[in-house]
């Protein structure tokens, strides 16, 4: 296993690197205003063989974000990255970057069994990686989406589950069974859901706290 991924950016001091890995671990999972599962799509889950290095998985998911310049959300998200990953549990990550011509949030889940070593996370190896894009001027709906991961992946049982699973279709309906969205898969429901969803963000916005 190769421990020392090459990438171009420096590695932030070592205490704010935990500090920031430690953020939602250490506390409590809030009562999610979203739905996570509500952001992805099978075409937007991955699930990785082996032991890819970081970089690979990252570029990997973001080129699954539909309608985003690939390049511009990369630079984000490792510019952000310079601070320190966002830690759920001692094996998920959450990375994310904001772009100006983004209104809404553009997500990905990685699913690597075995583990990747990430250099920001202080227990070693991930192997749920989340990566997101969203606006800039929309802090509160970033809050929204992080407090739904957080209450979902805090979840040992259904992470456990999540790498034992062989597609994303499976992953996916896992993630609606966990949150209590899998009604929304009947072709009705699926028909009316972008409107009743944009009405839900839009509260959520409102009524999100501001971090």
């Amino acid at each position: 296993m190769n421990t020392t991924t090459t990438t171009w950016l420096p590695r932030p001091p070592q205490n704010k690197r935990l500090e920031r890995f430690r953020t939602f671990i250490q506390k409590p999972a809030l009562v999610p205003i979203a739905r996570f599962s509500e952001f992805l799509t099978p075409g937007n889950i991955c699930l990785f063989q082996g032991q890819p290095n970081k970089i690979e998985v990252i570029e990997t998911l973001v080129r699954t974000l539909h309608g985003q310049d690939h390049n511009a959300a990369l630079q984000a998200i490792w510019s952000r990255e310079r601070e320190g990953t966002l830690g759920i549990r001692p094996d998920v990550s959450i990375m994310r970057g904001r772009l100006e011509h983004t209104h809404h949030i553009r997500a990905a889940l990685g699913i690597c069994p075995e583990g990747v070593f990430d250099p920001s996370n202080p227990d070693g190896l991930t192997r749920l990686f989340v990566v997101f894009v969203g606006p800039t001027t929309q802090t509160r709906l970033h809050t929204a989406f992080l407090v739904a991961a957080s209450a979902l992946f805090h979840n040992r049982r259904l992470v456990e589950q999540l790498v034992r699973m062989k597609s994303p279709e499976n992953v996916l309906q896992a993630l609606h069974v966990a949150e209590g969205t899998e009604h929304r898969q009947n072709p009705l429901k699926r028909a009316i859901e972008p409107i009743s969803h944009f009405f839900r963000m839009y509260f959520a916005w409102n009524r999100a706290e501001t971090p």
